[in-house]
């Protein structure tokens, strides 16, 4: 897959980059969540999660949910919610060099050596989880929770980031003449995650 960026005549190529986009059968992330418990078994959901690794992943969930205690004898509870969710991922597929010096994206000024290229989608969600969750302690406990995300907006951008030690700038950039990305010498302009998507998260809740 080949990524660029051009000048604002678009007769300049300011980053250029080509590598291979290989498939993935996982994407490890962290996430957090907080939730607000409103007559006793219903509740609001806030949560986020970010990559751990070299890609580029933003989700941000909002939404209501539900819990009920199954068990008469250690807490047990199971939880459902329904969330509005958007999600940023794009893949690394490399790093250019800047040969430019500064120059403007999205109004930042961009002036490190390198930046790094991704490509990727922003997707909205419907979000609906089921979460089975034991209590440990009275102020801990231990879930397993499963989940559905169903896309109804899509659109598909380029991520740029610098590469410094620190205060890297990032941009992101809709897919357009003035980026234009190839697959195999051809326009590429499809999403490189599944129109539906499941996941898993395992975690400890601190109360």
């Amino acid at each position: 897959m080949s990524l660029s960026y051009l000048g604002e005549n678009e007769a300049e190529t300011i980053l250029t980059t080509t590598e291979d986009l290989k498939a993935r059968a996982f994407e490890p992330v962290y996430h957090a969540d907080l939730r607000i418990l409103f007559r006793k078994n219903f509740f609001f959901t806030w949560n986020f999660s970010r990559d751990l690794w070299d890609s580029y992943y933003r989700e941000r969930g909002l939404g209501i949910g539900a819990q009920f205690n199954i068990s008469k004898y250690r807490p047990m509870f199971l939880r459902m919610s329904a969330q509005e969710s958007r999600l940023r991922y794009a893949r690394l597929i490399g790093r250019a060099d800047n040969e430019t010096g500064t120059f403007k994206v999205d109004k930042k000024k961009f002036n490190s050596e390198q930046v790094n290229m991704y490509y990727g989608s922003q997707t909205h969600n419907l979000k609906l989880t089921l979460e089975w969750a034991i209590e440990l302690n009275p102020g801990r406990e231990l879930f397993v929770r499963g989940g559905y995300l169903l896309p109804y907006a899509t659109r598909q951008d380029i991520y740029l980031r610098e590469r410094k030690d620190f205060f890297n700038k990032k941009a992101r950039i809709p897919t357009s003449d003035r980026t234009p990305v190839l697959r195999n010498d051809a326009p590429f302009d499809d999403p490189i995650t599944p129109d539906q998507s499941f996941f898993i998260t395992m975690g400890i809740v601190f109360k």
